[in-house]
């Protein structure tokens, strides 16, 4: 009894698709609020930067040293960012520690790994 490529193929894919189903995937939906509270629902790849992320769903969010971590323009609040990676030492340095401790993180530095909501603040001219 032989088992066509076209069957273990076609298994595997079912196991894959099962295997994201109850890990979530390996997306990344990240929930943006402007100051006006409209919000704005994006769907990345696990790692994308919010930066990028916030880009590609047209959310207007500036990034004046174009994403290089030195100005802070790109400020966010997170109000839930269970999906992110942690703070690094130089976003910690650009922030401050007040900010970082209430929750300010930049987008150019914070990766998503699964669901988040930040706030977009209307600061730096938007």
């Amino acid at each position: 009894m032989g088992v066509s490529r076209f069957g273990i193929r076609a298994a595997l894919g079912r196991v894959v698709e099962r295997a994201r189903g109850a890990s979530g995937g390996a997306g990344a939906d990240v929930v943006f609020i402007d100051e006006d509270g409209v919000e704005r629902r994006v769907r990345g790849a696990a790692g994308d930067r919010l930066l990028d992320l916030a880009k590609a769903g047209g959310v207007d969010l500036s990034h004046y040293c174009g994403g290089q971590a030195s100005c802070g323009t790109c400020r966010v609040e997170v109000l839930d960012g269970a999906g992110l990676d942690p703070i690094g030492a130089r976003e910690q340095l650009v922030l401050g520690d007040a900010a970082a401790r209430r929750g300010a993180r930049l987008a150019c530095q914070a990766r998503a790994r699964g669901p988040a909501r930040v706030r977009v603040p209307s600061d730096y001219g938007r």
